[in-house]
């Protein structure tokens, strides 16, 4: 997985003032699961549990949270917030971590020839 390409595209298609929020599965589940033994080996891969036991096994590519939040910031993202999320509190929600990223406003540029 591209996770810096994600964030070039990402943020170069956002209007100025955007705001995105970005769900990832918790990078330390995939320690705490198996589905990885070292949790800085950046590009190893897993295998999901639950997709692979109904028949469509479906990889993760395991990137630390230092990478993920690095990879937003320096195309020009601003990190609002990071909450994790958890079934108690959000019903909806497993182990997943809520990473809202804004977009800071941009200087509108003059067209050319202007």
């Amino acid at each position: 997985m591209d996770h810096q390409g994600f964030a070039r595209t990402l943020y170069a298609l956002s209007k100025p003032g955007a705001r995105a929020v970005l769900s990832f599965n918790n990078p330390y589940s995939s320690l705490v699961r198996g589905r990885i033994k070292d949790y800085f080996a950046s590009g190893a891969t897993g295998v999901y549990g639950g997709m692979a036991s109904r028949g469509a096994p479906a990889h993760c590519y395991h990137r630390t949270l230092e990478e993920y939040l690095d990879s937003f910031l320096s195309v020009g993202f601003r990190l609002a917030k990071l909450a994790d999320v958890g079934a108690r509190r959000y019903p909806f929600a497993s182990t997943s971590s809520r990473l809202p990223f804004a977009q800071p406003p941009r200087t509108p540029q003059r067209p050319l020839g202007s």
